[in-house]
């Protein structure tokens, strides 16, 4: 049985997904970091719902009122729970981190997902490197969104930002990136 109320909030969410997508691919100008969110957590609901409530979702943000390439956040954020959280036996986590350093704004996304391996690590941080559209990895995949983020990033800001990926396989990931603070 599908709960009507649960549908239309799915609905609404997708909808502000769909949207917000929309208008950032068109924005070639950084985007107030709370809009950027708001589209995260609407992909986030909408996981959520698909996953009846297995996903869990922490937040730390130490600092809101600064501006963000669009599209930096909401990808990432995605890949954790498709390649990190996904093939999960049970509940798992993403948890979005925020924070001001100096004039350096932070943002981490982990999961506690099932983590790669060394090889597959080294074969997408090569393929940051890789002029094409995308990040092959041994696994025949193509990752476009993290290349996506990493491209915006050093297009907006210079070669000396980007993006760290970290994991441990069986324990989770964790990517870093550090941008210069654009306060609004």
């Amino acid at each position: 049985d599908i709960d009507p109320k649960q549908a239309k909030k799915t609905l609404e969410n997708f909808t502000l997904f769909l949207r917000a997508n929309m208008d950032s691919l068109s924005s070639k100008t950084p985007i107030p970091f709370e809009q950027e969110l708001k589209h995260t957590k609407s992909y986030l609901a909408i996981e959520q719902q698909r996953q009846q409530d297995r996903l869990h979702v922490l937040y730390e943000i130490g600092v809101l009122a600064f501006s963000i390439p669009p599209l930096t956040v909401q990808p990432i954020v995605e890949n954790a729970v498709q390649h990190g959280l996904m093939p999960k036996t049970g509940d798992g986590t993403v948890r979005i981190e925020a924070h001001r350093k100096d004039e350096i704004l932070e943002i981490t996304v982990m999961d506690d997902g099932v983590g790669m391996t060394e090889e597959l690590l080294a074969a997408l941080k090569a393929g940051l490197d890789q002029d094409e559209t995308g990040v092959q990895t041994g696994s025949g995949e193509t990752h476009g969104g993290i290349r996506n983020v990493r491209d915006r990033i050093c297009r907006n800001f210079g070669s000396g930002y980007g993006l760290e990926i970290m994991s441990t396989e069986g324990t989770g990931t964790v990517a870093v990136y550090c941008l210069p603070l654009i306060l609004e």
